[in-house]
């Protein structure tokens, strides 16, 4: 069986909340290899390493092991998709030791790269989870994208039903800029702390000074039947911080609490921004510092 979801995104909402968008054709089951095959039609990989094509957990269906060397990660990519929408869904079923990332890169309309991979970094478990999460696609030159999926340096990981579909509409135009105003002043984020959703301003700052190996939890209150779900934005710097959102419900009809319980843990000194939105378009910013 399949573990936790994990979900990082902009916005990000249960399947049956999101409207399926065009999905990339990405060969995501890795078929059609020759035997002993390194890797699939519609994929490459970087040199370095080894990669090899395994049999899958279905009849039909096939996993691509990457294996990374000491000092370097190794990544397998899609071929270019134009982009048909404003955000990219991209999840996988993944499995391994060590840690393993999920991104993309960006390209323009000549397929000049104008956005060096962007990625969620976690650790791999030793049974096959999935792993799911949402890129938008922000940047006004792009027009094709292709999906990288990689070992990072010294891990093993091997990667099955990938997939990529895109949501929101291409070309919609960009919301007016808001009037400026004063920022937030930043709190203290307590660990274990529950959030209440109504307790929380349109844009709520929290401060967390946190030590490398340690990490602080929190909860954000959600309503999951409206789609008020949060969701972690993929910008942060996962050298800092590593970040682990889940959905959970608690109490019994009719008093249900929804929440998402976050985890956040220093991997590395530094400071970085992590940030979260929910569906109503409220922010919780997180100004993280490793020591």
């Amino acid at each position: 069986m399949l573990n936790k979801l994990f979900l990082a995104a902009a916005l990000c909402c249960t399947t049956a909340m999101l409207s399926a968008g065009p999905d990339l054709h990405l060969n995501g089951h890795f078929r059609g290899a020759p035997d002993a095959a390194h890797v699939a039609p519609g994929w490459s990989v970087t040199p370095g390493g080894r990669s090899r094509i395994l049999p899958g957990y279905k009849p039909g269906k096939f996993l691509l092991e990457l294996a990374a060397p000491p000092q370097s990660w190794m990544a397998a990519c899609t071929d270019l998709h134009p982009v048909m929408g404003n955000m990219l869904k991209v999840d996988a079923d993944v499995s391994g030791r060590g840690n393993a990332s999920i991104g993309f890169e960006a390209f323009d309309a000549s397929r000049t790269r104008v956005l060096e991979k962007r990625q969620m970094t976690f650790a791999l478990p030793g049974y096959p989870s999935e792993f799911k999460y949402y890129f938008q696609l922000n940047h006004p030159e792009i027009s094709f994208v292709r999906v990288v999926i990689a070992a990072e340096a010294g891990s093993v990981a091997s990667f099955g039903d990938v997939d990529a579909e895109f949501e929101g509409m291409a070309g919609a135009p960009a919301p007016a800029a808001p009037a400026p105003m004063a920022a937030p002043v930043a709190r203290v984020l307590i660990n274990d702390e529950y959030y209440w959703l109504r307790s929380l301003d349109p844009v709520t700052v929290f401060q967390a000074n946190v030590p490398v190996g340690s990490d602080i939890d929190f909860k954000l209150g959600e309503d999951i039947n409206s789609g008020m779900i949060w969701s972690v934005s993929g910008d942060y710097n996962p050298m800092v911080c590593r970040v682990k959102l889940e959905h959970d419900r608690d109490g019994v009809w009719p008093v249900r609490y929804d929440k998402a319980e976050i985890e956040l843990k220093a991997v590395g000194r530094g400071m970085t921004r992590v940030e979260f939105v929910n569906g109503n378009g409220k922010r919780v910013i997180v100004n993280f510092t490793g020591m």
